[in-house]
Formats: C-alpha cells, structure tokens, sequence
C-alpha cells in the first residue's frame, strides 16, 4: 500500500507540473475543434459557410470589417460539411473579402476544416488561403510576392509525402515558413488546419510561426529562428482557396491573437 501510495503522489506531483506548464501561444480548448466556433472577443473574422451566409451573399457570420465580400463569383456550398455545409473549391471560383479589420498581418491565427480529393502523388499547386499586396522586384531584381501570408499544399510530392506550408514573405520579398508533410491523408478524411503567428513577440522580440494539423505542431520551419519578420501591411483583400484546389473548407476563423492548439 505504501508503495502505491508513493506512484501515485509522484504522478500527481507529475500532472500539477504539466498542468502548470504553458504553450508559446494562448491555448485554444478542444471544443474548438470537436463543435462549429462561436465568436469570442479575438475573433475578426467566422464564416460557417452554411445555407444561410450563402443566402446572404456569402456575407460571414462575424466580421470586424467590411462583411460584404469583395468577390464571390461563382462561389458555391458543398452539401457536406464538416458542421452542416462547406465551402466547394473544386470548381472554377472566387471568394474573397477586405482585409482591414478583418485580418492582422502582425499577429493571429488562421483556422478551418479542410477535406481533401488530393491523390498522394497529387502534383498540383493548392492555394488554401493568400493575402498578398502583390509582386516588385527583390534585390536579385525578380519580382517576388511580398508583404504576404498563406497557405498552400507544394506542386510536388516526394518520398516523405504532399508539403504543407505556411508562410509570410516580408516587404523585402524574403519568404519565412512553417511547414508538414502530410503522408496520412487519404481522401476525404477531414482534417483541422491552424495557422499561428506573432511578428512582434513582446517576450522574445522575435517572430514565430507555426502550423498545427489536428493539434499537433510536428513539422518544420524554415528561416524563422533567431529572425524578425519585417511587413509593412498586407494585401487589400484575402482570398479563400482558389479555383480548383480540390478540397472542401469549413468553418473558417481568424484571431487577432495566436492560438495555440491542445498541449
């Protein structure tokens, strides 16, 4: 008895210590991702991308800015969403709306569900969500994408799977991402999506990204550590997907702060 007695208070000290153990970014509870989101006080911007936005023009349930899209040419509901219905990308569209109040390039988080038709040997660029004021030329004298952030599925595959990235280009046109290979998604399996950053850390007064897929923050990044990311706005408008990007999003949330998945 004594002996159990012992485990168990060296497994209790064990969970007070995780209990008090606190992630990079304020933490998001599991609700979030098991029932549709409801807007709290760091929400910007929440579409469902039910029957009733669409009825309304596509107008999102939540918006601190502008509501009415700025396109939604051919925009269209797929039946099956992950809560209800969801937005198609698999057909010739647009959708898209302002960003001012409705996205903060300094800070925040992107997040929706996503179901994929994507093969594993899909070789197709998939643009899931961009805002970008546009393209000059760097200093090699290309024009590069700059003051941009997004999301995208690579237009390769290789041994270790589809890539999917997350990144911001700076005004200098210099790109910083946060990256997964995703070798378990078979087709039609839904999967939620947060995209987190913070360009000016108080803490560290550094920037961070990261990409969590179903919670977890596995994966890679690439030119972020010990760097500052140095924006000066972002595009007009953000784009939600892109023509054909074989997929179906719902439940789409930006924050104006970070929100980091389940610990």
């Amino acid at each position: 008895m004594r002996k159990l007695l012992e485990r168990l208070g060296i497994l209790t000290a064990v969970m007070v210590c995780l209990s008090m153990t606190t992630p990079a970014f304020a933490d998001a509870s599991s609700k979030d991702r098991q029932e549709a989101f409801t807007a709290d006080e760091h929400t910007l911007f929440l579409m469902h991308f039910d029957k009733a936005e669409a009825e309304n023009g596509f107008k999102p349930a939540t918006a601190k800015g502008e509501a009415v899209p700025a396109d939604s040419k051919k925009a269209r509901l797929a039946e099956e969403g992950k809560f209800g219905q969801g937005l198609d990308t698999r057909t010739e569209y647009t959708l898209a709306y302002k960003s001012q109040g409705n996205l903060d390039y300094r800070k925040g988080t992107i997040e929706f569900w996503i179901k994929t038709d994507w093969t594993e040997k899909d070789e197709i660029w998939r643009v899931l969500f961009n805002c970008s004021a546009g393209e000059r030329p760097a200093a090699d004298s290309v024009k590069k994408p700059y003051n941009t952030i997004g999301i995208t599925k690579s237009g390769y595959a290789n041994s270790a799977g589809q890539n999917l990235v997350f990144a911001v280009t700076d005004s200098a046109g210099n790109m910083y991402r946060a990256y997964r290979f995703i070798t378990d998604w078979p087709a039609g399996q839904w999967h939620h999506l947060r995209a987190v950053w913070d360009l000016d850390n108080p803490v560290s007064g550094k920037s961070h990204l990261e990409l969590y897929i179903d919670g977890s923050r596995e994966g890679n990044q690439y030119g972020i550590t010990g760097k500052k990311i140095a924006l000066d706005g972002t595009g007009e408008t953000f784009t939600v997907a892109r023509n054909y990007s074989g997929c179906t999003i719902d439940e789409l949330r930006i924050s104006d702060t970070p929100r980091a998945a389940e610990p």
